[in-house]
């Protein structure tokens, strides 16, 4: 296939919906790896393949999300002004109430 041919195959995805009805226009993951692919970089088995482990980790981060910093909110540290009274008020505590 000359690259003109490649390029109008890539092209016709694009407009027929995407591949499984997932739209592609907008996909940077699968534009980049059909333009290697026009541009005989790699053969489409390995285009597949590539396309399927960006896929399959997308899943993975969205069924298993990284914790980011603000899902664990650090409450401030009280300074060493405030440090004495901070302990004076938790040994006043009375833990029986």
């Amino acid at each position: 296939m000359t690259i003109e041919s490649r390029r109008a195959t890539i092209q016709k995805l694009i407009d027929f919906e995407g591949i499984a009805g997932r739209p592609i226009a907008d996909d940077a993951d699968f534009l980049s790896l059909a333009e290697r692919w026009v541009n005989h970089e790699i053969d489409m088995p390995e285009m597949r393949r590539l396309y399927q482990a960006v896929r399959d980790e997308r899943r993975k981060r969205k069924l298993y999300p990284v914790p980011t910093a603000e899902s664990f909110p650090i409450e401030p540290r009280p300074s060493s002004d405030e440090a004495p009274s901070e302990i004076d008020r938790i040994t006043r505590c009375d833990f029986n109430e």
